[in-house]
């Protein structure tokens, strides 16, 4: 029985050897890859997904899968190989402790094929909606579209002359009728457009409906509840038209075409050397990553900002900034206690990602000691199952 159990530890050490070299740098890759800091579609994607986050462009819900999908790809995996390294130690035999660290592989294996089932995502319409909706997200900045104060403090432009070239609208761009009523003036469209939109008028007329499907822009629905959305409340919201179709308010070409020359043209050595706040200067020192559509950013790099970032979360600084963007442009209860929730998953993220090796470390070691006495292992692993004398 003794050489039994020696079997088995050796077999647990083998394992837990092989978590080692394959779990704990692929947890760490993978995190870095949830946080965009790697080379791969995948990543760059995060990363604009991470800069909306940053900046509070996303819609509740959408902030909330984030958090989760964060936490499935990173702590939860974690939190399983702890659970599983566990359940090995505790095996009856050397083939429990095998088949223990099969399931967990099985497991993992069988979720990954559903997402890559051809059934699941064809042609992956999910993930190429939902990145032309991310991509959408970071360039338009919708709060200050429709808010004269912040379009005012960013362009640097008078908001008397603001509401004035809206036509006293205090939305500003974000205005349905107008959007609609531009969409059909020529005066606003180029030579194709127009060329295009007189061929979708003749489709119309003659009833043409091969033609009418060429030239008409057909609404793209992904999923089941925008279509009954649309159905329930139709011309209500933007998201209620498809995907393609959800900042259609603010297509108000005649207003853009009016302010686009109201700011004043940036001196270069005033807006950098001087200390003022501005357009350019905002742009220059916004934290966005410039391998986003480029090359992969350097070993040293990534360590720098994933370090600087996991001591911002780990020490509060980046809970009391979230707070203080909250208290100042969302003022809401609900914002606050999300996002004590997010900060402390990120928590959990870094601290089961930092004490995963550690942990691996220690049964290790663990191990090697009982190979030469068994009976050194404490509590019920395996000096319980030991023979009476």
């Amino acid at each position: 029985d003794k050489e039994q159990l020696r079997i088995q530890e050796l077999v647990v050490q083998i394992l837990a050897l092989l978590y080692l070299v394959t779990i704990v740098p692929t947890s760490v890759q993978l995190y870095c890859s949830c946080l965009g800091f790697d080379n791969t579609l995948f990543s760059k994607i995060m990363a604009i997904r991470k800069s909306i986050h940053g900046k509070f462009h996303d819609r509740f819900m959408q902030r909330f899968f984030y958090v989760a999908d964060l936490f499935m790809n990173t702590a939860y995996v974690n939190i399983l190989y702890y659970i599983n390294l566990t359940n090995i130690m505790q095996a009856a035999t050397p083939l429990e402790a095998i088949l223990n660290a099969l399931a967990l592989e099985y497991l993992f294996q069988i979720d990954e094929e559903l997402g890559s089932s051809a059934w699941w995502d064809p042609d992956r319409r999910w993930i190429r909606a939902g990145s032309v909706e991310i991509i959408l997200q970071n360039s338009i900045e919708r709060d200050i579209l429709k808010s004269p104060a912040l379009f005012a403090q960013k362009y640097n432009i008078p908001v008397s002359d603001l509401i004035e070239c809206c036509d006293g609208d205090l939305k500003l761009f974000h205005n349905f009728v107008q959007a609609v009523k531009d969409a059909k003036d020529v005066t606003l469209m180029t030579r194709d457009e127009i060329l295009y939109e007189r061929c979708r008028l003749l489709s119309v007329k003659k009833n043409n409906r091969r033609a009418m499907d060429n030239f008409d822009k057909q609404v793209t629905f992904f999923g089941g509840y925008p279509i009954e959305r649309s159905r329930i409340s139709p011309g209500k919201n933007d998201h209620a038209h498809g995907l393609f179709n959800n900042y259609r308010s603010y297509r108000t070409w005649s207003r853009w075409s009016s302010i686009l020359y109201l700011s004043p043209v940036p001196e270069l050595d005033k807006e950098i050397f001087c200390g003022r706040t501005s357009v350019l200067q905002q742009e220059l020192e916004e934290e966005v990553p410039a391998f986003m559509f480029g090359g992969c950013p350097s070993l040293t790099e990534s360590s720098f900002k994933l370090w600087r970032m996991s001591k911002d979360v780990l020490t509060l600084k980046s809970l009391g900034k979230s707070i203080t963007y909250i208290l100042h442009h969302r003022p809401r209860f609900l914002w606050i206690l999300f996002e004590i929730l997010y900060q402390s998953l990120r928590i959990l993220c870094i601290l089961s990602l930092a004490l995963l090796p550690m942990f691996i470390l220690c049964v290790i070691f663990a191990g090697f000691a009982c190979l030469y006495d068994p009976e050194l292992v404490p509590g019920n692993l395996v000096s319980d199952r030991l023979p009476p004398r």
